[in-house]
């Protein structure tokens, strides 16, 4: 969020770390690479995303040579997942 909102100010991970598929960017930042460094390569949360879309079974893993089964290889989370701030409160 601080990536947009600047604060606290953003550092190089922050900005790696953007969703390249994220709502919205400032007027500012079109082309997206003005504002965000390697802009066309997904990044984590991305390829989350594209699993779903796009997953490696066992049907079609010879189409992809190097891939390994999606659903060996990753975990869902169901239900509510809680966090804490620095002072411990939920």
């Amino acid at each position: 969020m601080n990536v947009f909102t600047r604060n606290p100010v953003p550092a190089a991970d922050d900005f790696n770390g953007l969703p390249v598929m994220h709502a919205t960017d400032p007027i500012s930042c079109v082309p997206i690479s003005r504002c965000y460094p390697n802009a066309d390569v997904p990044k984590t949360d991305d390829s989350s995303v594209l699993t779903y879309l796009y997953p490696v079974t066992s049907a079609n893993l010879a189409s992809f040579p190097g891939k390994q089964i999606t659903a060996d290889n990753t975990a869902r989370i169901h239900g509510s997942v809680f966090f804490t701030d620095s002072t411990g409160a939920a």
